[in-house]
């Protein structure tokens, strides 16, 4: 763990992530907030919030096989940016007071499509920072091998025992 407190790229990393959760969790807080106050609508709200859900669970799907083959650093950089610029334009548009539901909307939907990429960017980020010695386990032990045919450890293992000979001469070797 002390690696990574030192890593600066880990640490740039953590502090990109943390800022847009951030403003992703306060997003979705007030977007239906925002279309409550201009509608008075809870319905209008709900609607908005299940069609940004939406759009980020369709375009998670493919996300992260866009992040294996691509850039994942300029992807990051490329979603942080959109939806910087998204959110900026909204607020812009509520501060004039000229947004309605069905431009909340669309601009919801599309940040929210376009913020699907960032988790999977990070993964893969998260990937090639943190160095694979640490995160590798050990390879199994082998299982132990099985006494020989006949000898004491399998006649007297039991019955359960994988190893238990359960033939009628194992049980009465007198009987051999």
């Amino acid at each position: 763990m002390a690696r990574l407190r030192t890593n600066s790229a880990f640490q740039r990393l953590t502090a990109a992530y943390a800022s847009n959760e951030m403003g992703v969790t306060i997003a979705y807080i007030l977007i239906p907030l925002v279309i409550l106050d201009l509608t008075g609508s809870a319905t209008n709200a709900g609607l908005v919030t299940a069609l940004a859900t939406t759009a980020s669970t369709v375009a998670g799907i493919m996300s992260g096989a866009i992040a294996d083959r691509s850039n994942p650093s300029f992807l990051l950089r490329l979603s942080f940016g959109l939806e910087f610029l998204l959110w900026g334009l909204l607020g812009l548009l509520l501060w004039q007071g000229t947004a309605n539901v069905a431009i909340i909307a669309v601009l919801a939907i599309i940040t929210s499509a376009v913020g699907a990429i960032d988790g999977p960017s990070e993964f893969v980020i998260l990937k090639r920072i943190i160095p694979q010695t640490n995160s590798v386990r050990p390879p199994p032990s082998p299982k132990p091998a099985a006494p020989p045919l006949g000898s004491s450890a399998r006649r007297s293992a039991a019955p359960c025992s994988p190893w238990a000979d359960t033939s009628p001469s194992a049980s009465n070797p007198s009987s051999t």
